[in-house]
């Protein structure tokens, strides 16, 4: 919902500010620098979150990301997640700046999936086999 409506926004600051973050997210990545890239995708998501004009799924997905922080750390570390979400990031980005708002939605979507299949297959094979030695 957020990436479907943040398609519909007008503001060029706003639009231009996406641009140069996800520019900023694709450089972090490629220079694999894990603070630059998770810097500019809390930045990324927060101008999402203006773009869309909905502080209620802001506070409440802020609340989250909050929460799984630690773990996310070493997701990101995963090798190649940082690309990966880049180039699932650069598809939902163009999808806004298109003013494509379905497809923006079914992208965000297929992202949310995925970061969910990998997190399971992060949790399955390194934390849960050490969860016995209080891991």
């Amino acid at each position: 919902m957020v990436a479907r409506k943040a398609a519909a926004c007008q503001d060029e600051s706003l639009r231009a500010s996406l641009r140069e973050t996800l520019e900023k997210m694709a450089s972090a990545a490629e220079a694999n620098d894990v603070d630059a890239w998770l810097d500019a995708d809390f930045h990324l998501h927060d101008i999402l979150f203006q773009m869309a004009g909905n502080e209620s799924a802001n506070r409440i997905i802020t609340n989250l990301n909050d929460q799984w922080h630690r773990v996310r750390l070493g997701f990101v570390a995963l090798q190649g997640r940082m690309q990966r979400s880049v180039d699932e990031h650069q598809s939902i980005i163009k999808s806004i700046l298109d003013k494509d708002g379905e497809e923006a939605e079914r992208l965000m979507r297929a992202h949310l999936n995925q970061v969910r299949q990998e997190l399971v297959h992060l949790l399955v094979s390194v934390v849960l086999p050490f969860a016995d030695k209080g891991v």
